[in-house]
């Protein structure tokens, strides 16, 4: 049984509020310099966003009856290592804004010196200069994650268990998250990648981090060092499955979703010649005339309104449409399947509607 719409909301709002203040108040981006870096290391933790990851992790401590006070720095590890990740992949995608605000880069090309006209081309190494500083930005977020997450002993978990989610985030989560980044790279410029190779990448670059932020918080109130107990592992299970889902639900809505909605441009993917679930399935089933029809929009910077709804017809058509949507009720009905077989208490309701939020949703 999920949570009623406004227990919900009213739950989650106190999450961003917490995360809000605790952003606002840690003192390690003061220490960085130059200070226009410091500045753009708190930029995108302080532009708030849904913080369904932290939530995950606070509302997982308590579904295994453990005080959600031991989590707030565990949780809040979550948001910054989201967020480094999210620096880096506007660094990769060349993306100039996020949330509605300037990209990392894009706020710290501002800060080239006017005066360094010495260095040769002015715009070029101004561009440099702020991919260069927002690398280093995402490092140190990546930092200030792990230090957060070192201070959950000041929640009062204990040393054992803080030390083995530090071990887990560094040495499991660390490589997984960008091993599936670094195939979302290379899937592109490769032949024969499959559904099963796709589905492999969503595991590790979204899945990852969902998994450990449900991990870490059933550690805590189970106060187990041990990942691999039944419990622990179940809802990690349960948020990867949810994980994939929710990105198999991104592939359709930038296809077939609202752009008011969404707030992306509709077929940004197809534009960008980006190897989703959707299309793969497509050039898997569609007859050969309109897989070769499809491919020819696929990396055009250009596309029309009209070449669009081609390829949501041929998408269609082929029955894509209805095999993604399909893939993505089975990891969202088995996440649920878990869910259920959780402790009954008013946390497990908060996880099915946040599972609900992360797979029923139009943006």
């Amino acid at each position: 049984m999920k949570a009623d719409k406004n227990e919900f909301d009213s739950e989650l709002r106190l999450v961003c509020s917490q995360m809000d203040r605790m952003v606002a108040a840690d003192p390690l981006p003061a220490t960085v310099r130059p200070l226009y870096l410091g500045d753009a290391v708190r930029a995108y933790p302080s532009r708030g966003g849904k913080r369904l990851r932290p939530a995950l992790l606070i509302w997982s401590c308590g579904l295994m009856g453990g005080t959600i006070e031991k989590a707030r720095h565990a949780a809040l590890a979550v948001e910054l290592y989201h967020n480094w990740t999210l620096v880096h992949d506007d660094i990769i995608d060349q993306d100039e804004l996020r949330r509605g605000h300037p990209a990392c880069h894009t706020l710290l090309r501002e800060s080239f010196p006017s005066t360094a006209t010495h260095l040769g081309d002015f715009g070029e190494r101004r561009d440099k200069f702020g991919y260069d500083m927002a690398i280093l930005a995402g490092d140190i977020q990546h930092g200030w994650a792990v230090d957060a997450l070192a201070r959950s002993t000041l929640d009062g978990v204990c040393p054992k268990v803080t030390v083995a989610l530090i071990r887990r985030m560094a040495g499991w989560l660390t490589p997984a998250l960008i091993s599936g980044e670094a195939l979302d790279v290379a899937f592109p410029h490769m032949e024969g990648v499959s559904p099963v190779d796709l589905e492999t990448m969503l595991a590790l670059k979204t899945g990852a981090l969902l998994q450990f932020a449900a991990e870490s918080g059933a550690m805590i109130g189970l106060d187990t060092a041990d990942h691999d107990r039944i419990e622990v592992r179940e809802l990690g299970l349960l948020a990867r499955c949810g994980g994939i889902a929710f990105q198999l639900v991104d592939d359709w809505l930038n296809i077939f979703g609202d752009a008011k909605a969404t707030g992306k441009p509709v077929g940004s993917d197809l534009r960008e010649g980006k190897k989703t679930m959707l299309l793969t399935m497509t050039l898997e089933t569609a007859p050969r005339q309109a897989s070769s029809e499809l491919l020819e929009l696929v990396g055009k910077p250009d596309l029309s309104a009209e070449e669009i709804d081609c390829a949501r017809e041929i998408m269609r058509a082929s029955g894509a449409e209805a095999r993604l949507l399909g893939l993505a009720k089975k990891f969202s009905d088995s996440a649920s399947d878990i869910l259920v077989r959780m402790p009954d208490n008013r946390y497990r309701a908060l996880l099915a509607s946040w599972l609900d939020q992360l797979v029923n949703r139009t943006k």
